[in-house]
């Protein structure tokens, strides 16, 4: 059987798009659990439920998709990079403040409420009493 020039830039497209799509998600995936455990050491004092890291991941690409796109790019090339730098230290704060973190002692469960984002919603107050 004789391959075409064109059957040939069409299946190496296709391959290509192939794999750029799987090593994408991958390296999402791999980002999600390298924060997630980022954040859990540097807040190993609180307890929390296992599915707020994943709402505030979920939250935080769609308002910092600049951030994350960084992010992504420092994991991709060397995670010891993200350890201890300003991108680490804003999520993890940004992660206290859309909890009820600063209303209640190191004792009771952590509870995640929004996102907290002052450029977008000023008035939030995270001292507020919302229940």
């Amino acid at each position: 059987m004789r391959l075409s020039r064109r059957k040939f830039i069409y299946s190496f497209f296709i391959s290509s798009l192939s794999i750029a799509c799987q090593s994408r998600k991958s390296t999402e995936v791999s980002l999600y659990e390298f924060i997630s455990e980022r954040t859990r050491d540097k807040l190993d004092y609180l307890k929390y439920d296992s599915t707020v890291i994943e709402k505030y991941y979920e939250e935080y690409k769609v308002f910092h998709p600049n951030e994350f796109r960084n992010m992504k790019m420092l994991y991709s090339h060397n995670k010891n990079k993200i350890k201890g730098s300003y991108l680490e230290n804003r999520f993890v704060s940004r992660f206290l403040m859309s909890t009820d973190f600063f209303r209640t002692n190191n004792k009771n469960k952590v509870k995640y409420y929004s996102y907290y984002y002052p450029e977008m919603k000023p008035c939030i107050n995270p001292f507020a009493n919302l229940s």
